[in-house]
C-alpha cells in the first residue's frame, strides 16, 4: 500500500509549510522497500525516531539531506520530511509504502549492498542501513500474500515469461495470487492465479487462469500491489 499525505501542512512550531506529492501523477515505480526500524518507530510524534542521512550516492561522504518526523500544526500526526543541509525549513513530505500492518517503509528504486535509493519528495537519493535494516524486494511484498492487479497490468497472461499470451477481460478478475516470481533477460515475471472472485468475500474462489505477467509495464509501473493490511 503507497502511502501519501494531502493537503498542505504547517509545521508545529515554526512558519514552515510543506506540500504534499501530486498523488494522481506520481510515479509508483519500486523495487523494494527499505525497512528501517531506527526511524519508523510505533510511534514517532512522541518516541523522535532517529533521522535518517541521505546521500548522493552509494558510498558517498556527501550528505544532501536527512530525513526527520516533524509534528503538523495541532500536534495531532507527523510527517516524515526532507530538510536539505543547511535549511531552515522542510522540503516537503516523504512517500511510504507498508510491508505488513502499519510497518511503514521507504520506498527503494534501487540497492547495493547495505545502501538503497529511495524516493524523495523531489527525486532521489541515498541511504545506509544499519544491521537492524531491511531490503524486501517487490516480488517478496505480492507473492504469497493478499494482492490486487494495477491498472499498469494489460490484460495479458502467459504460460511462461516471454512466451504466447491471451488476454483476459479485465472486468473478469476480481482478485489475484501471486505464486512465483522469474527474471528473465533482465525482466522480471510474476505467476499468478487470476480469480474471477473477491477473495475478501468467497473463502475458495474459482480460478479463471494460472499463468506468467509481466511485474511491471512499459512504463515500468507495477503491475501488483499488495494489501499491507488484509481486506
Amino acid at each position: 500500500m503507497l502511502l501519501f499525505f494531502l493537503a498542505t501542512r504547517l509545521l508545529l512550531g515554526t512558519s514552515c509549510t510543506v506540500n504534499d506529492p501530486d498523488y494522481a501523477h506520481a510515479d509508483r515505480y519500486y523495487t523494494a522497500v527499505a525497512k528501517v526500524p531506527e526511524f519508523f518507530t510505533p510511534n514517532p510524534c512522541s518516541e523522535n525516531g532517529t533521522p535518517v542521512d541521505v546521500f548522493a550516492a552509494a558510498g558517498s561522504p556527501q550528505k544532501i539531506a536527512q530525513i526527520r518526523w516533524w509534528k503538523s500544526d495541532d500536534a495531532k500526526a507527523c510527517y516524515p520530511l526532507v530538510i536539505e543541509t543547511g535549511a531552515a525549513c522542510p522540503r516537503g513530505i516523504v512517500p511510504l509504502l507498508e510491508d505488513g500492518y502499519e510497518e511503514r517503509a521507504f520506498v527503494a528504486v534501487g540497492h547495493t549492498g547495505r545502501w538503497a535509493r529511495i524516493r524523495l519528495d523531489q527525486g532521489t537519493g541515498w541511504i545506509h542501513l544499519s544491521k537492524a535494516g531491511a531490503i524486501v524486494p517487490y516480488d517478496d511484498l505480492v507473492i504469497g500474500r493478499m494482492a490486487e492487479l494495477t491498472e499498469a497490468w494489460d490484460g495479458r497472461i502467459r504460460t511462461r515469461p516471454g512466451g504466447a499470451a491471451r488476454t483476459l477481460d479485465r472486468k473478469s478478475v476480481k482478485g489475484v495470487t501471486a505464486l512465483d516470481s522469474r527474471r528473465v533477460n533482465g525482466k522480471l515475471w510474476l505467476q499468478v492465479r487470476l480469480l474471477a472472485e473477491n477473495p475478501c468475500e468467497v473463502h475458495e474462489p474459482r480460478v479463471l487462469a494460472t499463468g506468467w505477467i509481466r511485474a511491471y509495464s512499459d512504463k515500468r509501473q507495477p503491475t501488483v500491489s499488495h494489501f499491507s493490511r488484509g481486506c
